[in-house]
């Protein structure tokens, strides 16, 4: 018994010096690259640099590094403190979400506020909006000028808050910790055998997300959804758009976007690649709310763009192919994971039945969320914010083979990119050879 014991420390101890060398290595990479990217003259963050790293290793290392810390922090704490210290996160999620609704940063704008003066204006308690104004500065969202000075001023991270960022992160905060975290209160009934097959929403409202999106009283949900996916582009789409030639189909080639929601990355596409045509297809109601956001910001590209009311559900319509120059190239972007696995199969069902063979340049792209062992924090949470919002996960590699085969299709690449998303390049297949 001692003898493993003996064993078991060693291991630990292995184990624990491999994690410190590994955190050295991307720490020296980070530091090599990073002045290029951004500005360490002010480490409070109030530089207006993007916060994307241009350079895919350098990313790389950002994403490892958060995951290492991670990994680092249980060994620098005890059980009682690291699972308190997650217990207590939704206070911050909280916190961030009564500042994007009260607007803060957009009465701080680019002044030096007192916190006497923002809780005037913005007709809360003074001691309360003190207090999370303090914690979310402890996280680098906005910045105390001195601490105990009760003044308060935007930097980078709170920057995105402001309405009049193109895409400020105020829909995606409302929807993860506002309508997300009230159905989460029902995760543990959700998890009872009788409703294996609710998501944790449908538990705790009595319907489905997408009923609940028609109703009038999930209007609001339903468009702080919709810019929740715009939102968050900037941390999901970057890779997805600049790393991959979307042009390879010819320059002028028609992509269809299939539940293309607002159309945040046809936007991006269309911007990157002049030339390229554009169909989006979702509900009518959604259909409705792209065409006032794209007339708002990006009418020089909605030349290029046709959108169709359309449920993916259904078979693709035959004013589809019927066009001068019909789509061969197929587009999902965080769709699937939206759906339960049978699900997935009658949407690309519906895709199979018209998409071009692999020889003609039929292609479907899957852009999604991977999971595997190097998977961080946020990828987790995502998958665990579709658990509750829609019953569906984030899948991994293997899981989007199965349902692509069933499905008809075959997975040729994966395009491992600088953001979070992948992206699955899959061709029809034979029927004879399914």
């Amino acid at each position: 018994m001692a003898m493993v014991q003996e064993r078991s420390s060693s291991t630990a101890l292995g184990d624990f010096n491999a994690l410190v060398e590994h955190l050295h290595s991307v720490i020296d990479t980070i530091a090599s690259q990073v002045v290029n990217t951004i500005d360490t003259r002010d480490p409070s963050l109030v530089s207006d640099k993007p916060s994307t790293p241009a350079s895919s290793e350098l990313l790389s290392a950002f994403r490892k590094f958060t995951k290492l810390s991670d990994e680092f922090s249980s060994y620098a704490t005890s059980p009682s403190e690291h699972l308190t210290a997650i217990a207590g996160a939704f206070y911050e999620s909280t916190a961030l979400n009564v500042v994007s609704e009260l607007g803060i940063a957009d009465l701080l704008g680019k002044e030096r506020v007192p916190v006497n003066q923002l809780a005037k204006e913005a007709n809360v308690d003074e001691g309360r909006l003190r207090h999370v104004m303090r914690m979310l500065a402890n996280r680098q969202v906005f910045r105390e000028t001195e601490y105990g000075s009760d003044v308060f001023m935007n930097n980078r991270m709170s920057s995105i808050l402001l309405s009049s960022h193109e895409k400020n992160l105020k829909g995606f905060i409302g929807h993860w910790s506002d309508d997300g975290y009230r159905s989460a209160d029902s995760t543990l009934k959700a998890f009872r055998p009788e409703n294996a097959n609710k998501s944790i929403f449908e538990v705790h409202h009595g319907m489905s997300l997408w009923d609940y999106f028609g109703r009038p009283e999930g209007v609001v949900a339903r468009e702080r959804g919709n810019r929740a996916m715009v939102g968050a582009e900037p941390i999901l789409h970057g890779g997805l758009i600049y790393d991959y030639d979307w042009t390879k189909h010819g320059e002028s080639a028609t992509i269809l976007d299939v539940g293309a929601g607002m159309g945040g990355a046809a936007i991006e596409l269309t911007r990157k690649f002049p030339k390229l045509r554009i169909i989006m297809q979702d509900k009518p109601e959604v259909i409705e709310s792209a065409k006032k956001f794209w007339e708002t910001n990006a009418p020089e590209c909605l030349p290029r763009v046709t959108m169709v009311p359309h449920n993916f559900f259904a078979p693709q319509p035959s004013q589809i192919s019927q066009l001068p120059s019909p789509p061969k190239v197929y587009f999902l972007r965080f769709v699937l994971h939206d759906w339960f696995e049978d699900d997935c199969v009658k949407i690309l069902k519906n895709i199979r039945d018209v998409i071009p063979s692999e020889e003609a340049g039929g292609r479907l792209y899957i852009a999604e969320i991977l999971l595997d062992r190097d998977s961080d924090r946020f990828k987790y949470m995502v998958s665990a914010h579709m658990m509750n919002m829609t019953g569906a996960l984030e899948r991994k590699e293997g899981e989007f083979a199965e349902i692509l085969k069933r499905s008809g299709f075959r997975i040729m690449n994966v395009h491992r990119n600088k953001g979070f998303i992948s992206l699955i390049e899959a061709v029809p297949v034979e029927a004879s050879k399914v």
